[in-house]
């Protein structure tokens, strides 16, 4: 069995703390049975599981077995290795991967935002960022307020694009719709850019 190199790198990379699995297809190419016997990565960040079964795996002359290549960074940038595949008999077989790490992160300053006591005709609007801490941009898929009557959001959209170290400032309104302590959440759903 032969394979080229197996890569979780470009619109595959990772981001630090998630992982990825590619699924690969091993064959007996030969005209004897033998038995995946081991499957071993040379790397901790990369693991492999034969899928719905266990080892000693028996192939018979062309017959297969499904194979999940797992990549799980534990820090930003490149990583590489090896997946040697052990036979009980015939020939060993290695299978080439690399990954790259990124770290993904955001942050809003302030973290929270206390209007104090307003009144309804004069709500004054709060400024704040949002920062890319990562190392790739980071689109906005979604924004939400669970209170959007009491609250209002202006200057942060889905589609918004932020640059790794970049920022982006949007404003934050109280819009009471009635007397008393308002609390609200936002929630800002964030995406790696596609390369």
């Amino acid at each position: 069995v032969e394979f080229v190199l197996f890569v979780f790198t470009g619109a595959a990379e990772v981001p630090v703390g998630a992982s990825a699995t590619q699924r690969v297809t091993v064959r007996n190419a030969g005209n004897l049975a033998t038995e995946l016997a081991a499957i071993t990565p040379s790397d901790p960040r990369f693991t492999a599981a034969l899928v719905g079964g266990s080892l000693p795996a028996p192939l018979a002359p062309g017959a297969t077995a499904q194979v999940d290549v797992t990549f799980t960074p534990t820090a930003g940038g490149p990583a590489a290795g090896t997946i040697a595949f052990d036979a009980a008999g015939g020939d060993d077989f290695s299978l080439d991967v690399t990954g790259d790490g990124v770290v993904l992160g955001a942050a809003a300053v302030p973290a929270a935002v206390d209007f104090g006591r307003i009144t309804a005709t004069a709500a004054p609007a709060r400024h704040v960022e949002l920062r890319n801490t990562g190392d790739r941009a980071l689109t906005v898929v979604g924004v939400a307020l669970d209170l959007p009557g009491d609250f209002a959001v202006t200057g942060l959209a889905a589609g918004a694009t932020i640059p790794a170290g970049g920022a982006l400032g949007f404003d934050v309104q109280p819009t009471p719709t009635m007397l008393g302590r308002r609390r609200a959440t936002l929630t800002i759903d964030l995406e790696k850019t596609r390369n």
